[in-house]
């Protein structure tokens, strides 16, 4: 049986994301957008828990 699946589309806004390491700030790269769209394909499992299946991030499109 084919398990029920699901496209999740969002935009992530980095804005205020920030990144460390060792407790110190890393910038993000010089090109990095601060919103773009992903999108995720998810699958229910059998014990009714929804999964990532991909991920893809579409840094060219900004939402």
């Amino acid at each position: 049986m084919t398990p029920p699946t699901a496209t999740v589309r969002d935009c992530v806004d980095l804005k205020d994301w920030e990144t460390t390491r060792d407790g110190t700030p890393v910038p993000l790269p010089s090109g990095q957008p601060m919103r773009y769209r992903t999108t995720a394909q998810v699958e229910q499992w059998d014990d009714g828990r929804w999964r990532v299946i991909t991920y893809t991030q579409h840094g060219e499109q900004t939402c």
